[in-house]
Formats: structure tokens, sequence, C-alpha cells
């Protein structure tokens, strides 16, 4: 009989607590679900309120699979840096090394972030004014000089160096006296002289003799930016001393490097188009899928269609393009913006996301075979513009900071809403290891004026370096 009491308190006991169990479970279980209607209503309001701003709505709607990534920095560099630190010293540049420059356009970057984001102005400048500002400039004690590969619109350029998920139009500088669109092919950086404490002024110029200010608003005192820092961070950089010429063939003062310059020789390779890696790789990449196609040989190459588009891989060329650029039964043509971006918004895409979707286009080229974005070559961006209601964005091939010659690399065509046409013309390149040193560009100019090359009257526009189809050359390009 004891065991048999014993046994029905024991069972009793065990019933109590799982009682008391279950009701603290009920009880925790209710709390939660208060606090996370409470945070809730707190993150409603917050976004509500406005004090959040943009970026944090839209990494709130963060899409499945797709990790948010911002502007790529590396894809806008400029072709050469230079800088002047006192006027007792050499103006030094680097050039031709992309290690060399991406250092010192990021010990720069402090200074353009401040010249080009919302706390500045952009001002367009007379000719007369704007060539005597930029003349004084270049004369200047110090000075911090950039040019860029191609005319770049100047809130790319802030865009770009900022290094930050999402940038809209109210981040960059207020652009006045038609200068919103101003093209940015030459920058140079000075004190402000026109203001009493430490900041900077910008002058700048595009490809068709247009100047521009850039120009902090009154209100910022002091820069964070010191042009020593170049010298003094980067004194294991490889420079060169250069000079800005006089030479009365120029349309403006080019900048010369003095001495000779090394590069290294390349080679270039087609892009195995059939390998099944990357033929499945790009076939997922257009939303194809490899194991339900409709599919067909022309010639060398491949050709998928569905009922909206239609992928090539042939000729060294990858061809996408939907057969409609808009959307019909709200079936959207195309790769969706959003789904390149990794979050959405309610907004339509703008320009910065626009150029972010590409740049992840441009990554998952990447991940597919480093071979499809241009090997040991990089991306650079070239032309942004549009064509009606259709943007186009084009890039370049650069090969340890030098352009390599030739037709765009990349062109996408976006919508509003999708990458509705994409041209690809694959190539890899890699280093033939070999260093082969180059004369000075004025022995150049030397020998082109003796053989009677450039005639009275020719005006140069630029010296610059380029990638032929192995080798690179100083070419001297004429003005217009």
């Amino acid at each position: 009989m004891k065991t048999k009491n014993n046994t029905r308190r024991t069972f009793r006991a065990l019933e109590a607590f799982k009682t008391v169990l279950l009701t603290g479970l009920l009880v925790s279980l209710v709390l939660l679900v208060i606090v996370y209607i409470g945070g809730m209503r707190v993150y409603e309001n917050a976004v509500s309120d406005g004090d959040l701003g943009e970026s944090f709505d839209r990494l709130w709607s963060v899409l499945g699979g797709a990790e948010p990534e911002g502007l790529d920095a590396s894809r806008l560099q400029p072709e050469l840096i230079g800088y002047k630190q006192s006027s007792s010293l050499t103006p030094l540049a680097v050039t031709a090394d992309k290690a060399g420059i991406a250092e010192l356009y990021e010990l720069a970057t402090p200074c353009i972030l401040e010249l080009f984001g919302s706390d500045s102005v952009c001002t367009r400048l007379t000719a007369d004014e704007g060539r005597h500002r930029f003349a004084a400039a270049q004369a200047s004690e110090e000075f911090v000089y950039l040019r860029y590969h191609t005319p770049v619109l100047y809130q790319f350029i802030y865009a770009y160096a900022a290094g930050e998920l999402t940038v809209s139009e109210s981040d960059v500088a207020v652009g006045t006296n038609g200068s919103v669109g101003a093209y940015v092919s030459e920058l140079i950086i000075v004190p402000d002289k026109d203001f009493a404490a430490h900041r900077f002024v910008a002058l700048a110029t595009d490809s068709d003799g247009g100047y521009f200010e850039f120009r902090p608003s009154d209100h910022i005192v002091t820069s964070s930016f010191y042009i020593s820092k170049l010298a003094d961070s980067g004194s294991d950089i490889d420079t060169v001393p250069f000079t800005f010429a006089e030479h009365p063939r120029f349309d403006s003062s080019e900048p010369i490097i003095d001495g000779e310059l090394e590069y290294t020789e390349i080679l270039t390779e087609a892009v195995p188009l059939g390998d099944d890696t990357i033929r499945e790789g790009l076939l997922r990449l257009f939303e194809y899928n490899p194991d339900k196609l409709n599919g067909y040989t022309d010639g060398d190459g491949y050709v998928y269609v569905d009922s909206h588009s239609q992928l090539r891989l042939e000729g060294g060329m990858v061809s996408f393009l939907t057969t409609d650029q808009t959307s019909t039964n709200n079936t959207l043509r195309g790769i969706r913006i959003d789904s390149l971006l990794g979050y959405t918004s309610s907004d339509t895409s703008g320009l910065f996301d626009k150029l972010t979707a590409v740049d992840n286009l441009i990554r998952s080229l990447g991940e597919i075979s480093p071979l499809l974005i241009g090997g040991e070559a990089s991306l650079c961006l070239g032309d942004v513009y549009s064509d009606g209601a259709l943007l186009i964005i084009e890039y370049f091939l650069t090969y340890n900071g030098i352009r390599i010659e030739g037709d765009p690399y990349l062109r996408t065509v976006l919508t509003e809403e999708t990458v509705c046409e994409v041209t690809l013309h694959p190539y890899s390149v890699r280093s033939k290891d070999i260093s082969v040193l180059s004369p000075s560009p004025r022995y150049i100019l030397r020998g082109l004026e003796t053989l009677g090359e450039l005639p009275e009257g020719t005006a140069i526009d630029s010296v610059r370096m380029r990638y032929g189809s192995d080798g690179a050359a100083w070419c001297v390009i004429l003005s217009k």
C-alpha cells in the first residue's frame, strides 16, 4: 500500500509540474507577442516620421537570396592623380599603376567627399574665368590634380567614392547656373584663398571647354583633409615628376610626365563561351532554365529563346535582348533591377540604383567566371546617357590603370524597372610578365613634329597612354 501511495504522490507531483510549466510557456508566448507588436509599432512610427531615411527603408525590405551591395569604387578610378606639396617641390603623379592610383585616390577621397557632397555647391564658370582660374590653380604652391579616363558626371564621382549602400540626389553637391549635368574630365583641388579657415575649393573642366567650381557652403568652416597626407601616407607609392605643358599646340595645360614610364605587356584571349560551366551560369543569370529550354546552334554559337527574350552566345559576344521593353500583363521584361540590387523600394529606381544594379550584374558575371569581366583587367565606368525613356550604361577595360582601346566591353540598357538589353564582348587579359619602358611624351611630340606628322596649325587635345592588342604606347589625341 505504501508503494502505491508513493506512486500516486509522484504522479500528482509530475502533473502539477507540467501544469506550472505549460502556464509559464503560455505567459512567455503572450509577452513575446506583445513585444513584437510594440516593436512593429515603434518601427512604423520611426519610418512614418522619416527620421531613418530612404536607406533604412530599403534595407528593411531585403530580397531573399541576394546580399545588398553598394557601388564598387574600383569601377571609377582616375587615369592620373598627382599633387604638389609646396612651391619648392616638384609636382609628383601616379599613372599606369593601379594599386598606386587606388591608394593615392583613397587618401584624397575625404576631400572629394567634402567638395562633391551635399554641403557644397557646383557652379558653372564662364570660359574666360574658368581658363584663368584653372591656370592659376595649376601654378599655385600646393594642389591635388586628377584626370579621369573619360568625362564623368560629377554626381557619380561622389557616389562611387562614398562607399554607401544607397546614394540619393540629396547626398551630392547642389548644381547651380546650369551645372547640374557637369561632366568632369580634369579636376584640381587647391586651398580656398577666399576663406580664412583651412578648407579647399576645386576647379573642374569637361572635354568641351566647360569650367566648373566646387565650393563648400559658408557654414563649413574647416576641412579634415591636408595635402601633406598624400606625401606622408603615400611615401611608398612609386610616383613620377610631371609638369603642365605650355606648348602652343595644346588647347589646355596638359599634364606631361617627365621621364620614361614603365608598363607591362599583356596578352588577350577569347573567352570559351561554349564551356558548360560558363554557358550554364549565363543562362541562369539571364533567368533561363537550363533544364527546360528552346535553343539551337547558329554557326559556332548558341541561341536560346523564350516567350519574351533571346540570349545569343556566338562570335565572341554575349547578347541578351528582350522582345518588349515594357511590362505586359504585369510581367516585366528583362532582369528586374530590384533583384540585382538585393533590396526593394516603393519608389521608382533612381539613377544611382541603376548604376548599382549593373555593378551587381558585373559581380554576378565575375562569379560565373573571372574571364567574363576581363581576367586580370578591370572594368571601368564609361559613357552613361539616355535614349528616350531608356538609360544606357557602358564600361571599358583597363589594365594596371591604362585603358585598353576598343569598343565598349559591356553595354547595358535599362528601363525604369529592368535591365532589358546586355551586350558583352568578353576577352580575358593576362600579363606577359614583361616590363617595358616607354619614352617621355616630350620625346614623342618632338619626334612627330620632326617627321611632319603634326602639321602646322594642328591643335593637340591630350597625350595619353593606351593599350593596343598587346603593348602600350603614348597616343597624341588631336582636338576636334
